[in-house]
């Protein structure tokens, strides 16, 4: 789905984008209801992907969002890669690589020497646009919040360490589903290492609590099941909403409000903004971007 939406006669490039205007957008993002609300996901053959632009004299920002792949034969890349070379960005944002943002240097070396399928079939959406952006000489971040502050922000709405372990484990599951077509319970205990070692670290949680955890949900994990995809889904339908699914949407809300934050400051600095997202964040997003550009659009005042 593509939607344009402009405005001529608007504010010169250097004026405008204050942190007023930004604190104001955060309060735009769509509540659940309005999103389960939005055409898009009622649409009966949707598209892959929702894209839409805004724009304001010289500040554009234009959206790309994705249904999460790593197969780099789906046609969502050639879309994504048309688009980029439409737009020129002037930095490209993507999702769920925070660590790209302290070893840049490191990262443009990866992606000069490692092939687009692989970039892909490891990284996803996110590989092939920071690839694009690299071979255009922009800029690059990933406008993720701390992990740290996301959980201490899931700990304070009150769910319990454990349901909140099992969110992140169910999301990583999911991933592990996504890139692998053969799997294994060997394989999967090993690829979580990693991501298992970052939650007792950015947690404080004690270790040998967490490890319980892990072991009693390992014990009974389905590894060819959608549960974790369904589950770790923040915007699914209330009938079918478990514990994960209310955590899910409080972290895509947490970290909604930290991306258009990000957005905004960016645009102090860059006229043209390229952003790669999940197709949720794109419609939660929207109607706080299109303010944070244009808070006259006419679509604001409906």
């Amino acid at each position: 789905m593509y939607e344009q939406l402009s405005r001529e006669d608007s504010v010169p490039s250097n004026e405008g984008i204050t942190d007023e205007r930004i604190a104001h957008a955060k309060t735009l993002l769509l509540n659940l209801e309005q999103y389960q609300n939005h055409p898009f996901t009622h649409a009966k053959n949707p598209e892959q992907f929702y894209m839409f632009q805004v724009e304001s004299g010289a500040k554009r920002i234009s959206y790309f969002g994705t249904s999460h792949t790593n197969d780099p034969s789906d046609p969502q890349f050639v879309a994504l890669e048309d688009s980029f070379y439409q737009e020129k960005p002037d930095i490209v944002l993507v999702e769920g690589l925070v660590g790209i943002n302290e070893q840049k240097e490191n990262v443009r070396e990866i992606l000069r020497t490692t092939s687009r399928e692989e970039l892909i079939k490891t990284y996803g959406e996110a590989g092939e646009a920071l690839q694009l952006a690299e071979k255009a000489g922009c800029e690059f971040e990933s406008p993720e919040p701390l992990y740290a502050n996301e959980i201490v922000h899931l700990a304070e709405l009150g769910y319990s360490r454990k349901d909140i372990f099992r969110f992140y484990l169910h999301r990583q599951i999911y991933q592990y589903q996504r890139e692998h077509e053969q799997r294994s319970l060997d394989e999967l205990t090993q690829y979580l290492q990693s991501s298992f070692e970052e939650f007792v670290d950015s947690s404080g949680y004690d270790r040998y609590e967490i490890e319980d955890y892990r072991g009693e949900l390992l014990s009974d994990v389905h590894l060819d099941s959608d549960e974790y995809d369904r589950e770790t889904d923040p915007k699914i339908s209330n009938e079918e909403r478990t514990v994960i699914n209310e955590i899910s949407f409080a972290s895509s809300q947490f970290r909604d409000a930290y991306i258009v934050e990000r957005i905004g400051q960016n645009l102090k600095q860059h006229d043209k903004i390229f952003v790669v997202y999940g197709f949720g964040h794109a419609i939660t997003q929207e109607r706080a971007l299109q303010f944070l550009v244009d808070p006259t659009a006419p679509s604001l005042q409906s």
